[in-house]
């Protein structure tokens, strides 16, 4: 496999697209939760062309916050445009993660901003 060191200033979202399966799925790198969040959830709901993905966490167990990786697959996605939009928990004010997809045209690529607050750029 591929290995990468993405920068703590970034937090970025891959994602993948099979048109035989019509999933979704993304890795969201680098988000931002408590370093003892019990379970860490997503809720999908998809509204016209915009998928809104809100991540939970199920505790603030430790006095400190912690990068993560996020799988997330979604099922029954038909090729077309989308606009791909996270709420995270710890993301206040800073540059959301919202960006137009294709799936038409590209069934893969990438969407990153930069974060310099607690606990990016550490």
């Amino acid at each position: 496999g591929i290995s990468y060191e993405l920068a703590d200033t970034l937090s970025c979202v891959y994602y993948l697209y099979n048109n035989t399966t019509k999933e979704l799925s993304l890795i969201h790198s680098n988000s931002g939760f408590n370093c003892c969040p019990g379970k860490l959830t997503a809720n999908i709901t998809t509204s016209q062309d915009t998928v809104l993905i809100r991540e939970y966490e199920k505790e603030q167990g430790c006095d400190c916050n912690c990068l993560y990786d996020l799988y997330i697959s979604i099922q029954g996605i038909d090729e077309g445009e989308y606009i791909i939009r996270f709420i995270e928990p710890y993301a206040d004010g800073m540059e959301e993660l919202i960006f137009p997809i294709n799936l038409a045209e590209n069934i893969s690529g990438s969407y990153c901003v930069a974060r310099k607050n607690y606990p990016w750029g550490i």
